[in-house]
This record gives C-alpha cells, sequence and structure tokens, in this order.
C-alpha cells in the first residue's frame, strides 16, 4: 500500500510541476507573439505625408468618385487578407471624410 501511496504521490508531484511549467511557458510565448505582433503593426503604420499624397492623387484624377473607388479597394484588400494595405486605405478614408466636413463647414 505504501507503493501505491509513494507512485501516487510522485505522479502528482510531476503533474503539478508539468503544469505549472506548461502555464509559464505559455505565458512567455503569449507575451513574446504579442511584442512582435505590436511592433510589427507600429512599424508598418502608414505615414501621414503617403496617406495625403495618394488622398490627393485619387481626388485629383477622380473626384467626388475618389469614395467609392477607395471603398471598394478597401474590400478588396480586405477579402485578400491584406491587411496593411487596408489599414493604409483606411488611413486614406479617413483623409478623404476629413477634406469634406472641413470643405462643407461653414466658414465663420
Amino acid at each position: 500500500m505504501e507503493t501505491l501511496a509513494g507512485m501516487l504521490g510522485w505522479t502528482s508531484y510531476i503533474l503539478n510541476w508539468g503544469w505549472a511549467l506548461w502555464m509559464v511557458f505559455g505565458t512567455l510565448i503569449g507575451g513574446i507573439l504579442l511584442a512582435c505582433d505590436e511592433w510589427r503593426l507600429h512599424r508598418t503604420q502608414p505615414k501621414p505625408e503617403a496617406v495625403r499624397a495618394y488622398a490627393d492623387q485619387l481626388e485629383a484624377k477622380h473626384g467626388r468618385e475618389a469614395f467609392r473607388l477607395n471603398g471598394e479597394a478597401m474590400h478588396e484588400a480586405r477579402l485578400t487578407k491584406d491587411f496593411d494595405r487596408y489599414r493604409f486605405l483606411k488611413e486614406v478614408s479617413g483623409e478623404l471624410v476629413a477634406r469634406l466636413v472641413s470643405q462643407s463647414a461653414p466658414s465663420e
């Protein structure tokens, strides 16, 4: 009986340490993955100059259709899972909306 109790004791000891190591390694690996993802997202953030230049180009070439064309390009980027392009086009959309709002705002 003592042998069985000793085996169960060692088994529970090993399983507890295994669970603790699993949690520690999972937390470390998860933290590293999150840090890498945040670094990549910060690194690939669209430059305001590039956003304004692309919005200027769209407005000059297509006028009021720039909104629709940008929306279609955003949809395509989302479907192809090109998230960096989608993020860039989302910033362009924000720039186009800001321009429209500033043009339609009453002058004081």
